[in-house]
């Protein structure tokens, strides 16, 4: 492999929607990374009774939901492929919570997998484990986050993390996409 990427896995601390995010006609709207979500569409989300709020925090859809704080770290990064999204953030007795926190929505999901030399195992709908990950360099792009299109898997560079690590950001951790990598974790 060409650099050096990591997987990001967020500290499993569950947040869950307080109301799901609507299109015009009020239907309500899924979120993935890459959704055509409009920047101005506020999230509004319930953060658990215990436990610190993170500068990352986790919903079981795995989407990087960060702090005014991250977010401005994740943008000083190679990052032209991403749309932010503000986060109405509640705590179980329904007050805002005055931090600004985002959805850094990852609009770049990249088939980058080697089927040839991974070891996997398919289920109908996509992947469902993969034992040995190796990708296809001449497919990773430049950026510094991006997606896996193939097991929806958030991938930071090496100058990315870093910049994470130094900056002392919380709710976050970082293994290292080798061949050694497992999915899901």
């Amino acid at each position: 492999m060409g650099r050096k990427l990591f997987a990001w896995n967020p500290v499993r601390r569950f947040l869950r929607f307080d109301e799901s995010p609507r299109d015009d006609s009020g239907e309500d709207l899924m979120l993935w990374n890459g959704s055509p979500l409009p920047e101005d569409q506020t999230i509004h989300l319930v953060k658990p009774r215990k436990g610190k709020l993170h500068d990352f925090l986790y919903t079981p859809l795995l989407l990087l939901f960060v702090s005014q704080r991250a977010l401005e770290v994740v943008q000083s990064a190679h990052v032209p492929n991403i749309r932010v999204n503000r986060l109405n953030l509640r705590d179980p007795d329904g007050r805002i919570i005055r931090d600004n926190y985002y959805w850094v929505n990852v609009a770049l999901v990249v088939p980058v997998m080697d089927e040839q030399r991974s070891v996997f195992t398919r289920e109908a709908g996509g992947m469902r484990q993969v034992d040995r990950l190796v990708l296809d360099d001449s497919r990773i792009p430049p950026d510094d986050l991006f997606v896996i299109a193939e097991i929806s898997q958030t991938v930071c560079s090496e100058p990315l993390v870093q910049a994470i690590q130094k900056a002392g950001l919380s709710g976050a951790k970082f293994e290292p996409l080798d061949e050694t990598f497992r999915w899901p974790a």
